[in-house]
C-alpha cells in the first residue's frame, strides 16, 4: 500500500516539468496572439460596445442607451470603425464604463483591461488553492485561451468571473451573506449565472441567496429608475430580437440547431446543477 503514493509522488515529480513547459509555452503563445491581434481588435471588440452605450447615457439619458439608432451612431463614431452589434449587457456596465469616457476610446480600452485584469488577479491570488504553489497556479491561469481572448475583446466575463472566484471562497469561510453578494458581480453576465440561484437555494445556503437577491434587486432598482419603461421595453426588445450571426457564430444552437439536441443539452445541466448543489 505505501508504494503506491511513492508511485503517485514520482510520477507527479516527473511530470510536473512537462506540465510547466507546457503551461509556459501556452501563455507565451497567448501573449504573442494578444499582441497581434490586439490592435486590430479595436474595431469589432466588446468594450466599444459598452463604451458606446455610456456615451448614448450621458449625452441623451440613460433610458436611450439601448435605442439602436443612437447606439449604431456612438459605435460608427469610435476609430477604427468596425461592425455594430447590439448591446445585450444590462445597463450597470454603462454606468461603470462612463467615468472613462472622459480619456477617449483607445486610452478607456487599455484602462478597462488593466484594471479588469488586476480585479481578476486579485480575486484569483485570494481563491487560490492553499496546496498549489503559488507560481504553477498563476502560471496555470496565464495559460487559459479565455482569459486572454476575454482580455483583447474587452470583455466583462473577466469581471464576472473575478466575482465568482472571490464570491465562492468566501462561501468556503462561511461568510455566506458576502459571499452571495460578491457572486452577484457575476450579474454583469447574467445568463453565465442562471442557475446559480437555484444552486444556492438547494445547497441551503440561504444567507448566500439572500446577499446576491440583495444586490439583483439593488440592480434591477437602478436600471428601472434610470431607464424608465421605455428604455426597459428596449431592452427586452433587443434581448428578444434576431441577433446578429456574429454574437451567435460560436453558440451550440449555431453549430446543431435549437432542436430537441440544445434541449435536451439545456436540461442535463440544470440537473448537473441540481446534483452537484
Amino acid at each position: 500500500m505505501a508504494a503506491r503514493p511513492l508511485r503517485r509522488s514520482y510520477l507527479l515529480s516527473t511530470l510536473r516539468p512537462v506540465l510547466v513547459a507546457l503551461l509556459v509555452a501556452s501563455a507565451m503563445l497567448n501573449l504573442a496572439v494578444y499582441l497581434t491581434y490586439v490592435d486590430t481588435s479595436f474595431g469589432h471588440n466588446d468594450f466599444r460596445l459598452y463604451y458606446a452605450g455610456a456615451e448614448v447615457g450621458l449625452r441623451y439619458g440613460w433610458s436611450h442607451i439601448y435605442d439602436v439608432k443612437l447606439h449604431q451612431v456612438a459605435v460608427a463614431a469610435l476609430q477604427p470603425v468596425g461592425p455594430w452589434y447590439a448591446l445585450l449587457t444590462p445597463a450597470p456596465i454603462t454606468w461603470v464604463v462612463a467615468p472613462l469616457t472622459a480619456l477617449g476610446y483607445p486610452a478607456a480600452y487599455w484602462v478597462w483591461v488593466v484594471l479588469s485584469a488586476v480585479i481578476l488577479a486579485a480575486a484569483a491570488f485570494y481563491a487560490r488553492p492553499r496546496q498549489l504553489p503559488l507560481g504553477l497556479y498563476l502560471l496555470w491561469w496565464a495559460a487559459l485561451g479565455p482569459l486572454w481572448f476575454s482580455a483583447y475583446e474587452g470583455q466583462v466575463t473577466i469581471l464576472a468571473v473575478a466575482g465568482v472566484l472571490a464570491g465562492w471562497r468566501m462561501l468556503e469561510s462561511r461568510r455566506d451573506f458576502l459571499g452571495g453578494a460578491i457572486l452577484a458581480v457575476a450579474l454583469f453576465k447574467p445568463y453565465l449565472v442562471l442557475l446559480l440561484p437555484l444552486a444556492l437555494l438547494i445547497s441551503g445556503r440561504t444567507r448566500a441567496l439572500l446577499g446576491f437577491t440583495a444586490v439583483a434587486l439593488v440592480a434591477a432598482v437602478g436600471m428601472l429608475l434610470t431607464l424608465h419603461p421605455d428604455g426597459i421595453q428596449s431592452y427586452v426588445a433587443t434581448l428578444l430580437g434576431p441577433q446578429a450571426p456574429g454574437d451567435t457564430a460560436k453558440t451550440l444552437g449555431s453549430i446543431v440547431g435549437n432542436g430537441p439536441a440544445v434541449l435536451a443539452v439545456r436540461i442535463l445541466v440544470v440537473f448537473a446543477v441540481i446534483a452537484i448543489a
